[in-house]
């Protein structure tokens, strides 16, 4: 039986001390049994949390909003410390349970909508994330992932994305490129493609095609009121992706959100899924987005990586807890 874990170290200049270059810590273990990846931050406990009441708005204390970005969130140890594309900006994620994780802040304002987050606003972002992605990514999985509001598991009502760069695909994407495989070398097809076209003759769960994406409600959705994208062309990985495709996935998810909205859909995850260069033949590009319920005081304790990418994300080291409880059981 074996105990595996990994540490991981990412260096960040940390606006609290006066952007020095401080030295995050992220471990990675698997279950004996499973193999399942779990991620460790226990600093993450310590992020702050706006809830609904947006009291951090009304002291002006918003780390993404504009008179404060530049004060507030960390910088890149490397030549290159922020990403910058119109509104959009982006910075390493201060609490990061991932290589390369960073922060892509989508617009000046706080609080808005699902359905305000406009075309210019998300190719901005695409745009962003490119440039990160191109500087980092060597043979790894680019990920852009979002989590809309609290009941997503966003800590930070400003809107937001998380994106990735490693070196391994996360559990969910690498189950899909495998079965995906699998599929290609039994029919020599590829099962984007097939999907596609059998989901549009059913007619009962294909949505539209808008802006060279395929939208179609999931047939096994893993949350309520799921939906699934497609790129209408052969790619396989968002670095093969140009400007016109950044503008067409833009209008696309755009309009997307409006509807989302327009059905009082008022918070959501969604995750890209990348694959590496040259997979096209059985992988396809693709992204999913589920809608999360209520919006209550809480914030939901899953975000992106357990809602689609099938990871879990902690903030408590296992040993820590069973100290606790030994102790406890001493005073019991």
């Amino acid at each position: 039986m074996r105990f595996w874990r990994k540490t991981v170290e990412i260096w960040i200049k940390d606006p609290s001390a006066g952007f020095l270059p401080r030295k995050r810590i992220v471990e990675l273990r698997k279950d004996p049994l499973t193999g399942k990846l779990v991620r460790i931050n226990i600093e993450r406990a310590r992020r702050p949390h706006e809830g609904l009441k947006v009291k951090i708005e009304k002291e002006g204390k918003c780390p993404f909003c504009p008179k404060n970005v530049e004060k507030m969130t960390p910088k890149f140890t490397g030549k290159k410390e922020r990403y910058v594309q119109g509104n959009s900006i982006l910075f390493p994620n201060l609490y990061p349970f991932g290589e390369n994780h960073a922060i892509v802040v989508l617009t000046k304002k706080h609080s808005v909508r699902l359905g305000d987050i406009t075309e210019k606003d998300l190719f901005n972002a695409f745009q962003n994330c490119m440039k990160f992605f191109e500087d980092v990514c060597d043979g790894c999985y680019p990920s852009i992932n979002f989590n809309f509001l609290p009941p997503s598991g966003a800590s930070i009502l400003h809107p937001h994305f998380q994106i990735m760069a490693e070196t391994r695909p996360t559990s969910f994407l690498r189950e899909m490129i495998r079965k995906s495989k699998e599929y290609w070398k039994k029919t020599r097809s590829n099962f984007w493609k097939d999907i596609v076209e059998i989901e549009r003759e059913k007619g009962e769960r294909f949505i539209s095609t808008i802006n060279g994406f395929h939208w179609i409600a999931d047939f096994a959705p893993l949350k309520n009121n799921q939906l699934s994208a497609i790129i209408d062309a052969n790619v396989s990985c968002f670095l093969e992706l140009d400007r016109k495709w950044l503008r067409r996935l833009s209008r696309s998810l755009s309009t997307i959100f409006k509807c989302l909205d327009a059905l009082g859909i008022m918070s959501v995850n969604m995750a890209i899924f990348s694959g590496l260069k040259q997979m096209e033949d059985y992988f396809l590009l693709n992204l999913k987005i589920v809608a999360r319920k209520g919006l209550g005081k809480c914030i939901s304790d899953m975000g992106f990586m357990e809602v689609l990418h099938g990871e879990s994300v902690v903030e408590t080291i296992p040993e820590d807890f069973a100290r606790k409880l030994k102790a406890s059981l001493k005073k019991v």
